[in-house]
Order: C-alpha cells, then structure tokens, then sequence
C-alpha cells in the first residue's frame, strides 16, 4: 500500500499528465467514505466549471462534499478559501474534514485555517467584515449562501469575498453547496449560472432520507408551510406566498404600449438616484412604463404630463428631497396599513410590463412576498421600483388632497437642492 505522501504524489502527476478528472477519480478511491453517483457527479462538476452550484436537500451530503472538493484542489497546491454565513456550518465543515486522511491538523478555533500534508493550507471562517478581502485564493468555496439574504449585510461581505480568486494565475474555481432560498446569494449566482454549473437534488435522491422523516419534520415545522418544499425538496419558494400573480407583459397579451401616462409614483434614493415609476391606470390594466430613475430632482417635472397625478414618500430620510421638490406633488407615508390598501389597487387589475424596459420592476415584483405572518407584504429596503408602483397606484374612486409648493418656497431653496441631487 502507498504511502501518504506517495499518494499525494501519483494524485499531482495524473493531475499534469492526464488530467484533473482522472486526478480525483484516483483521489475519491483513496477515502473512507462512499458516494453515490450524483455525488461524484457532483465533484466532477465543481472542477469542469468555473463556477458551479449543487442545489441539495438537507442532510443531503453538501459540507462533506464541500470538503472532499476543497482537500482536493489543496492537494493539487490550489489556495482554498472556504466561506460560510455561520459558525454552526464551519463545525460541521470540521467533522467531515477529520475523516479525510490528507488533512494533517484543523485549527479553526485558533486560526482559521485546515492544514494538509504537504500542501498548502485552506483557510476556513465565516462572511465577516474582516474575512471578505484580506487574502487571496484560486478556489472560492461558500457553504450555504442560501442563508445570506440580500438585504443584510453579509450579503455585501459575500460580494466583496468574490474579489479574493482575482489575483490568481491559476484555473479559478467558485463552488457553492447549499439549500436553496429566493432573494439570496444563491438565487443569484444559479440565475446566472448555465445549467450544466447546476445541479439540484431534493430528498427523494437520498436513500437516507424517508419520507416518513420527512413528514415528522413537517409537522415540526406546522407555522412554516413552506419550509418543506425548500430545505427538502429543494424548490425555490416564496415564503409568504408570491404577492403577484397578475402580472402580464406587452407582447403576451398584445397591447400597445400607451402615448400618455396618468400617475407617477416616485421612490427617493439619493445617491444610487430617484426611481420614477409611470403608470396608465384604468379598471382592467396598470399600463408600466420604462423604468426610470433621476439623479437631479430638476429632472423630474419633464417627466410630468398634463393631468398626471404624483405622489412621493414623506418622513425620515425623505424629508429633505420632499422639501425641495420642484414640481406638484401628493406626500404619503407608505407603512403596511396604507401599503395594505395600495396592495388591493395593485392585485385587482393586471399588471402591464415589458420584458425589457421593465426589468427591475419585473424583478422588484416577482421577489415580492407576504409576510409570514400577517397578510401584507413583507417590507425590504431595496424594492424600490416596488415602493415607486406602490406610490402610483392611486384610488380611481378615493379623494385626495395636493400638496403644491410655494413658489416663493421653491425659489427661497432653490440653491439648497444641490446636495439631495
């Protein structure tokens, strides 16, 4: 029998003379552990692509295979970083590793990192503010990033790790194990993904995994409907319930696009600009225009049609570019009550989009969901072509107050815009 080291060697010379596949078809033969054909099908796809994802089912092997794929790429002197939302995913990441023969020492506790015999060493942690950008690697491993929601701040650190396979000379290799979950770092990598750098494995490819477990943990989880059909059966579901249904675009139901439009609903934003959303409202249809967004508020009253009715958000942040506005306005203050009544507006009419020039209205849309537990849509903090629809969905029936500037006010502030623009 070989000796480690000997191994090691046989497993870097089928590398250079036959090939990375070969390579860890030797490697996989050298471990303790069995696998099934969509695991290794699984391997073999992390290294055929420069980035890749496998979509798995709880206790569906992922960290394990993570670490099998990651001990690999050391043993073939690849720089490893490995990158999970949470310690709990690093500890089970660490019992895995323990089995794998090539790897001589884990000193997670102490340094972050996994040696391996003569190899270099992976360096393992969470996506923290310090441990997105200070090193450089030729493989990304990120387990789990079905748990870094877009709206938090991991999901930035999760962005700013990517940056550390630039600087590599070598083959890079991104590679993602993890349960799926829309409006995540997951969602987004697989929507940009090609569907041979994607694999998805519910239980039911599990042989360890019964449906009668399945079903006891259903019923551990009765105040989440929607936890089943995530964590295994591996479906990207909205949690809530998708809020729209009724959207339509142009060319699905053949309409034209209108020449005119009544409403304007308006989202502030300052730096990253203003999202501007027009609306042709009538009993049947909410008619979109092109999405739009302003960086001056001067910009704004070109946009305005005759008899067009606009209404922006009023408080907090907004107050100073609601102060300023040059134009005629209404101000109310979307919270969920009032979003609650807009919702009705919105959900009783089809939604009219184009599948180009509204974009990320159509996104803004389709990532919508209610809350879990009350019926009104869950609130996030980027949906801003949402917030701008939300805004111009005004009542066909309901009266409502204008609120025109002064002149003399828009005058007097004039010179003050310059820095809400």
């Amino acid at each position: 029998m070989p000796s480690l080291k000997e191994t090691i060697k046989h497993i870097r010379l089928t590398y250079l003379n036959v090939g990375i596949h070969s390579a860890l078809d030797y490697y996989l033969d050298t471990l303790p552990f069995p696998f099934e054909l969509f695991q290794i099908m699984d391997l073999h796809m992390f290294i055929d692509n420069p980035e890749s994802a496998a979509i798995r089912s709880r206790r569906g092997g992922k960290s394990r295979d993570l670490s099998v794929i990651g001990v690999f790429l050391a043993l073939l002197e690849y720089k490893v970083i490995w990158r999970a939302p949470y310690s709990d995913q690093l500890k089970q990441a660490a019992l895995y590793l323990q089995h794998n023969p090539f790897v001589k020492r884990i000193a997670l506790a102490s340094r972050n990192e996994v040696d391996v015999f003569f190899s270099p060493s992976m360096e393992v942690g969470s996506l923290t503010v310090g441990k997105t950008a200070s090193l450089g690697c030729d493989a990304l491993i990120y387990d789990e990033g079905g748990k870094v929601e877009k709206d938090k701040l991991m999901y930035q650190n999760y962005l700013y790790s990517r940056a550390m396979i630039a600087a590599s000379m070598r083959p890079k290799f991104i590679i993602h194990g993890t349960t799926p979950a829309i409006y995540t770092a997951i969602e987004e990598t697989v929507d940009g993904l090609p569907d041979k750098a994607v694999s998805i494995h519910p239980y039911t490819d599990m042989h360890w995994i019964s449906d009668d477990f399945v079903v006891d943990e259903q019923k551990k989880h009765m105040h989440d409907p929607w936890y089943i059909d995530q964590e295994y059966r591996c479906m990207f579901v909205v949690r809530g319930g998708a809020v729209f249904d009724n959207i339509k675009t142009y060319q699905e139901l053949g309409l034209s696009k209108p020449t005119f439009y009544n409403r304007m609903g308006i989202d502030f934003n300052g730096a990253i600009g203003h999202m501007v959303v027009r609306t042709q409202m009538n009993e049947q249809y909410i008619l979109c225009a092109p999405d739009l967004v302003v960086h001056d508020l001067d910009e704004i009253p070109k946009y305005i049609e005759k008899h067009m009715e606009v209404e922006i958000e009023d408080g907090g942040y907004n107050a100073g570019f609601v102060k300023h506005a040059p134009f005629q306005y209404q101000k109310r203050l979307v919270n969920d009550t009032f979003s609650s009544t807009r919702l009705h507006e919105l959900k009783s009419r089809t939604i009219v989009v184009d599948e180009v020039d509204n974009y990320q209205l159509i996104k803004n849309l389709r990532e919508s969901m209610y809350d879990e537990r009350k019926p009104i849509i869950k609130k996030r903090n980027d949906q801003h072509y949402l917030d701008g629809l939300l805004h111009s969905a005004i009542s066909l029936t309901g009266s409502y107050t204008w609120t025109p500037p002064r002149r003399s006010e828009i005058l007097k502030n004039q010179r003050k815009r310059e820095r809400y623009r």
